[in-house]
């Protein structure tokens, strides 16, 4: 799963419009409706009623975009904690993560 996907679904979930969200992504319209539906193809279930203007999040949405949300928090703080710990190794040319990518894409598995 792209996890950009957390960013999008949030800001359409924003502003209760596909072409909204992409104008505040810096996207097509056509782009950010083929990873939204790339997305509820993979997930098996629709995030927005479509059907009526304004977009409205449908009950299992809503249970998606509050891991979004915590998916985006989690981001931060991973960030956060990344760049204090380059801060204290300063000296050493070479980065070393605190969590390798493979933990995080299976930590990030088991939520979805």
């Amino acid at each position: 799963m792209d996890t950009n996907v957390f960013s999008y679904i949030l800001a359409v979930a924003d502003s209760k419009s596909i072409s909204g969200a992409a104008r505040q992504l810096f996207m097509s319209q056509p782009a950010l409706t083929k990873q939204l539906g790339k997305l509820e193809s993979e997930l098996g279930f629709k995030i927005f009623d479509r059907s009526h203007s304004p977009l409205t999040v449908t009950e299992k949405g809503k249970i998606f975009l509050e891991f979004a949300v915590k998916y985006q928090e989690l981001e931060k703080e991973l960030n956060c904690s990344l760049a204090k710990q380059i801060k204290c190794r300063s000296g050493q040319s070479e980065w070393q993560p605190l969590i390798e990518a493979d933990t995080m894409q299976a930590y990030i598995q088991q939520i979805f």
